[in-house]
């Protein structure tokens, strides 16, 4: 059964190997925005992405998410990704939800992608080593950056996301 995975066959008379099919790939996953941003990044670990489906929905220790999407949003053009450079870096005093990326510099360490694992107050003072149990390294070096209207004074905007693409 296992040789059967990745192979497409024709005619039935054709031999099970005479075609070979790209596999799709995908990711899924929870993105929110800072608060009252007007931009959300995603997380992309796929080489190649061809759609990404985004589904908003409300944070209930946020509010109303107050965004001008329709109730399902599809990105069909991926022109160029982010990279870990373009993100918005870790602040002090900051109010992080879930599924929130930054960009920040461990004491010791090197730039890397972080994405919020616990909701949570960033300590006073750029001192991100006091909150990195808060956060998760992503292995992933480029992100999508999705445009939205904003989500309002003490609002963010939180998205379900499924990316699709190939495996190159």
């Amino acid at each position: 059964m296992a040789d059967l995975v990745g192979k497409v066959k024709r005619y039935m008379s054709e031999k099970l190997t005479s075609v070979e099919d790209s596999i799709l790939s995908y990711q899924e996953g929870l993105a929110t925005s800072k608060i009252a941003t007007a931009y959300t990044f995603i997380p992309c670990a796929i080489e190649d992405p061809t759609n990404v489906v985004i589904s908003p929905f409300v944070l209930a220790s946020v509010g109303a998410n107050a965004v001008a999407f329709p109730q399902v949003a599809e990105v069909t053009s991926f022109t160029t990704l982010s990279a870990i450079s373009d993100l918005d870096a870790h602040a002090a005093s900051v109010a992080y939800n879930v599924g929130t990326v930054v960009k920040a510099t461990p004491t010791g360490g090197s730039l890397g992608a972080y994405i919020c694992s616990t909701a949570h107050t960033s300590t006073a003072g750029p001192n991100f080593d006091a909150d990195i149990a808060k956060w998760n390294l992503l292995p992933h070096t480029a992100f999508l950056k999705i445009v939205h209207t904003s989500a309002g004074a003490g609002k963010v905007a939180a998205f379900r996301y499924k990316i699709e693409g190939y495996k190159n």
